[in-house]
């Protein structure tokens, strides 16, 4: 009788810990006050890492900034406010797991009106200390009767398209080694799954290089202020906890892409002005192959980075709009080897890479799949005296509209064309 109680009393335990392990963590947003939302974090317990997007609506909310919470506490915190256009990306890494629930961050809009949606919130990824993906409950938005004013936009809750506004779901997975401490693996090759962790080890053998074809594609939209824009930031300090640790300074740089450069370009349009846009190298440390990549969602971009001017450990790479295919290190010190999907018909992507106190974000160059170019250079400048008309001949985006964006599609499937007629 008893061996069956014992039995039984297992049981009992065995099923009460696999429901709280089945629980899953969850991430919330609400409102905080005037223009401020809190993102809370619950049941935590055991993750190391994690990405997150917050949409809002921008003819309502602007100019975002984000403070720390005590649950994120002692972890390395990257918030890109700028890149995105309505949209903020998330990424923390903690070389201790998180422990219960608490606040994440607080998002602070400095101009915002009464219309306002409440921001929609989705988490892209959770990791744990084996860089293993956790299941993350349905998000959670806590709704206030102010924050119910408008009914919800059909791309995302709290965002709104505009004409010309080029949506894509948000995602973005994040690879690397772990921090100091947890251990390495090897990657190369990786299965391509969109949200999958790569973690380069010190003892990761060295990879072949091989050459790459070139093809094209146009790199973010990001505020140019010159071709690269360097920060030095410190995270903002969290709330007071038992084990609160220094703010971790780190240096930022964001380079601008080629699409970047037709954005703002505001010289004659021609054949070559256009053309020279493309040729300017974006980073002196990180090489594209194709240098303009068609964005099909079978065609593979290969990145090389040179990281041998920053000592430090192994470094952790994030991608947005693309997935990491392989990674491996390259046959020179410091270097390593990315290959990744950018999504289909993407004009914008970008790899993060995070290495000691050093954050890099670079715009991949890519173009959508379109009909055929011609690669006559009268028929490219017959093409660009349409640019700007009301009722345009070309328009290669199907927005309406023969602008920058056209002509940065024309011009990058022009040179693709004019290598393959060369060869």
């Amino acid at each position: 009788m008893r061996l069956h109680l014992r039995y039984i009393f297992l049981v009992v335990v065995l099923c009460i810990v696999n429901a709280s392990l089945a629980s899953g963590a969850s991430v919330t947003i609400m409102p905080s006050g005037a223009g401020s939302y809190s993102v809370q974090g619950d049941n935590m317990d055991g993750v190391t890492g994690m990405t997150l997007t917050i949409d809002y609506n921008k003819s309502a909310l602007s100019s975002p900034t984000v403070s720390w919470g005590s649950l994120v506490s002692g972890a390395m915190a990257i918030a890109n406010t700028t890149t995105f256009p309505s949209s903020i990306k998330i990424s923390i890494i903690r070389v201790n797991p998180f422990s219960g629930s608490g606040p994440i961050a607080t998002v602070t809009f400095a101009n915002h009106n009464s219309s306002a949606v409440l921001p929609s919130l989705v988490v892209n990824q959770m990791t744990d200390s084996n860089m293993a993906n956790i299941p993350v409950q349905d998000n959670k938005r806590i709704e206030t009767d102010d924050t119910k004013k408008t009914d919800s936009p059909t791309v995302y809750p709290g965002f709104e398209k505009e004409k010309g506004d080029t949506i894509v779901t948000p995602g973005s997975s994040m690879s690397g080694s772990p921090p100091p401490g947890l251990g390495t693996k090897t990657v190369a090759p990786l299965p391509t799954v969109p949200g999958s962790i790569a973690v380069p080890g010190d003892s990761q053998p060295r990879g072949e290089m091989h050459p790459a074809e070139t093809k094209g594609a146009p790199a973010q939209e990001v505020p140019v202020a010159a071709e690269s824009e360097t920060l030095q930031m410190k995270q903002q300090p969290v709330e007071k906890v038992s084990e609160a640790s220094e703010p971790v300074g780190v240096k930022q740089t964001v380079y601008s892409g080629v699409l970047d450069r037709f954005r703002v370009y505001q010289g004659e349009k021609t054949p070559d002005a256009l053309v020279a846009l493309f040729k300017k190298v974006v980073s002196p440390t990180v090489l594209q192959e194709p240098d303009i990549a068609i964005s099909d969602g079978t065609a593979v971009v290969r990145i090389t980075v040179d990281l041998s001017a920053i000592k430090s450990a192994s470094p952790n790479f994030a991608f947005t709009d693309a997935k990491l295919v392989s990674l491996k290190k390259g046959e020179a010190s410091g270097q390593w080897v990315l290959e990744t999907l950018p999504q289909v018909n993407a004009l914008k992507a970008s790899v993060t890479i995070l290495n000691g106190n050093s954050i890099m974000e670079y715009p991949l160059t890519l173009v959508p799949p379109s009909a055929p170019v011609s690669a006559k250079l009268a028929d490219f400048a017959a093409f660009l005296k349409d640019s700007g008309a009301k009722a345009p001949k070309h328009d290669l985006n199907g927005d309406g509209r023969h602008d920058y964006l056209d002509d940065y599609i024309y011009t990058a499937h022009y040179l693709i064309r004019s290598k393959t007629t060369a060869h």
